[in-house]
């Protein structure tokens, strides 16, 4: 468990690929206190597989350390 300082948010943007054209893409934004301490891009193209992972960062208060092994989880 970490200082209670530490959230975690959806962060959508729109990407563009040659092949794909342009999509919208979620990631995860992390802060401590008011400030951005990490921000992770194009997790996944599944808002509702990012947003149950941000609830489930901020349920378990889980440290940043920790979110590179469960992306590694989530995706394919």
């Amino acid at each position: 468990m970490i200082s209670t300082d530490i959230s975690y948010y959806l962060y959508e943007t729109q990407e563009s690929d040659s092949m794909l054209g342009q999509y919208l893409t979620y990631g995860i934004r992390v802060n401590q206190g008011e400030e951005l301490y990490a921000l992770y891009r194009d997790v996944s193209t599944d808002r509702k597989k990012v947003l149950n992972l941000v609830n489930r960062l901020n349920r378990e208060q889980a440290a940043p350390y920790q979110l590179p092994e469960l992306l590694e989880d989530l995706l394919p």
